[in-house]
Order: C-alpha cells, then structure tokens, then sequence
C-alpha cells in the first residue's frame, strides 16, 4: 500500500511531449503498435510541489487486458482503475485531475 501523501487535486494540463514535462499533472500521449499510452507527471514526495515521476499507461475505451479503461476525452481524461505507482503516489485520474486515493 503506498502512504498517502496529502496533496489536493491537481488539474492535468497537455503538453507536447516529455520535454515539455515542467509539473505533477502534465501529461501527452503517444501511439505505438500495441495501442494508445497516456504519460502522466504524478506527484513524487509531498514536500515539493514540482518534483513528478513519470508513469506510462496503456489505455483504450474498453480497457481489459493490461489497458486501463479511457472515456475518449483527450485534454481531460478519466481512466480506471486507480492508477499506483508503487510507493510514490495512488490515485485516480478523473475529468482531468489528479486525484489521491
């Protein structure tokens, strides 16, 4: 279980690509030959507001398998399920914001 880290909401904003990744909440995507991917910025430690690790997730609109279910909205995404990266940050993604579990 990762601990709870005490952040509010944060609003995703879409950028062009990885080195546009300035903010936990920054996010694009990308296609491969496997499918859809959403890379999002999550907050890494609750005592900077700008330090984010990346996660990678495969998304698609019926989800299954290893793709977490996306509404199709691109600027302001809903997936599930939560998304956990390990010991870092758990959540959810819902109508465009972070939100901690």
């Amino acid at each position: 279980m990762t601990a709870r880290q005490g952040h509010k909401p944060i609003d995703l904003r879409l950028v062009d690509g990885f080195s546009n990744m300035v903010r936990p909440g920054d996010f694009f995507w990308s296609e491969t030959k496997e499918g859809r991917r959403m890379h999002v910025a999550v907050p890494a430690t609750s005592r900077q507001s700008d330090t984010w690790t990346l996660s990678d997730i495969p998304v698609s609109r019926s989800g299954g398998g290893k793709d977490w279910e996306w509404d199709g909205i691109v600027d302001k995404p809903t997936i599930s399920p939560s998304l956990d990266v390990k010991g870092i940050w758990h959540g959810f993604i819902r109508n465009g914001k972070l939100v901690e579990a």
